[in-house]
């Protein structure tokens, strides 16, 4: 299924490159060599890709500071730190929970 996702994500992709293309070069009458189109092109698609990770690391931010505590059934909270980690054995979106400890609970 992944496949066919990619498969219509790249003829997108193409039909709108060759929409804008048509329309620069049409409109404009801008006639470039295929060289600066080549570098225009990766350039937009080296930003599309910067926007992506950026996106990807601000989701991952947020849920990581949504996510640092929590208790197992009736037992005491337990809060815990990320830190980041690329290949630790409990590691999600390379960040992996370290000083997990029990909240302490006051009394009066």
């Amino acid at each position: 299924m992944n496949y066919f996702k990619d498969i219509i994500i790249g003829i997108t992709g193409g039909l709108i490159t060759f929409c804008i293309t048509s329309t620069l070069t049409e409109t404009w009458d801008i006639q470039l060599p295929l060289w600066i189109w080549s570098i225009v092109f990766v350039g937009v698609f080296g930003l599309g890709y910067a926007i992506y990770r950026l996106f990807l690391w601000y989701r991952v931010r947020r849920i990581i500071s949504e996510l640092t505590e929590s208790a197992f059934g009736d037992s005491f909270v337990y809060t815990w730190k990320y830190k980041k980690s690329s290949n630790g054995r409990y590691s999600t979106y390379g960040y992996e929970p370290t000083e997990i400890r029990t909240k302490k609970l006051y009394q009066k």
